[in-house]
């Protein structure tokens, strides 16, 4: 851990984390690899919360590779925030508690092409971003 900067003095901090006996392979997706992605977005979420940064800067994380070492994906388990588990889930539950056939929260990233499939008739995003990039040009 790098101590705190002076103020107004930039610095970038990388955090260790252990990883255990085995080290991914670069390259290669598994559930090693997955394994040391969650642990350090978890590092990196508590350093965050607790107010040792300001911001949480990532390379990019395959979920693929989350999903092999047993990481849940949509929502992460509230990692990545709680409104699946406190908003979504609840209101789907009391719409099948009304008979209507909805099914979710589902991951933004499977579900559209689960539609476009003919899995679903419809499907609601939570904002623009989630389900922009699926509307054709």
């Amino acid at each position: 851990m790098v101590p705190a900067a002076a103020a107004g003095e930039d610095r970038i901090v990388v955090d260790e984390v252990a990883l255990g006996a085995a080290l991914p392979e670069i390259g290669k997706v598994s559930p090693v690899a997955g394994d040391a992605s969650m642990r350090y977005i978890t590092r990196a979420v508590d350093l965050a919360m607790s107010g040792q940064a300001d911001v949480i800067v990532t390379a990019p994380i395959k979920k693929e590779a989350m999903n092999l070492a047993g990481h849940p994906h949509c929502g992460e388990n509230g990692l990545f925030g709680t409104e699946d588990m406190e908003f979504l889930a609840p209101a789907v539950e009391q719409a099948q508690a009304k008979g209507i056939d909805v099914v979710g929260p589902i991951s933004a990233d499977t579900v559209f092409a689960r539609a476009y499939n003919g899995a679903f008739d419809l499907v609601i995003a939570q904002y623009h971003d989630q389900g922009h990039p699926w509307i054709p040009t």
